[in-house]
């Protein structure tokens, strides 16, 4: 089966502008991503030329999407279209830890469960004795003794995505596995090694001290 890691990436973010491209001990964020998984094949969508051309000219794949995409899974929406897979993998471009054994684990998950959309979780770490409350709004929707992280790592099909592109685009805060559970589809998650992304300028400086370890 022919797995396709797709890094969706644009420069205009409201937390953090310029992210993909933001550098981390001299090198640009998206291509420490690229870096970290050397054997897979990886390709970057995004609307930016700035980012086509830092990915292109660094010896990665890159796409150019439009510019109205709302989230990242509707850029994979738009590559699938030109670009076959038979799994396609969506990893956030702001995650320059990310380990490709992590990746790893979500492909074979996907391949294991293929009719299912694969999302990815780490496990906080928090005391085990303490019962957390999951709430919806004010409703109870579960209780646990362990709580996790959504992390933005998708393994989709192209059905999947065929049916992303075609569903209403009601999620808040353009969170795609939503869109996912609002359409009915039967959604997994793989559990992942908790390793920091960046949401805002000053993680550089914490993601810089773990590369130094």
């Amino acid at each position: 089966m022919r797995t396709l890691i797709v890094i969706p990436a644009r420069m205009e973010s409201t937390r953090f502008p310029g992210k993909p491209l933001a550098k981390i001990a001299g090198r640009e964020m998206i291509l420490r991503v690229l870096d970290n998984l050397p054997d897979y094949e990886t390709i970057v969508a995004t609307p930016d030329k700035a980012i086509y051309c830092v990915v292109k000219k660094a010896g990665y794949g890159t796409f150019l999407t439009r510019t109205n995409c709302p989230t990242g899974t509707d850029r994979l929406v738009e590559l699938s279209k030109y670009i076959d897979a038979d799994i396609y993998i969506n990893v956030q471009c702001d995650e320059p830890l990310i380990e490709q054994s992590d990746i790893s684990i979500v492909d074979n998950c996907k391949k294991e469960y293929y009719d299912y959309v694969i999302g990815a979780v780490c496990r906080i770490e928090n005391d085990p004795n303490d019962v957390k409350c999951i709430l919806n709004g004010t409703d109870l929707s579960a209780i646990s003794r362990v709580t996790y992280r959504q992390r933005g790592i998708y393994a989709l099909n192209e059905e999947d995505l065929r049916l992303f592109g075609q569903a209403q685009n009601t999620e808040k805060e353009h969170i795609e596995i939503t869109r996912f559970m609002e359409m009915g589809l039967p959604v997994k998650m793989a559990v992942i090694a908790n390793t920091p992304d960046v949401n805002i300028y000053s993680d550089i400086q914490i993601i810089e001290k773990r590369l130094l370890c």
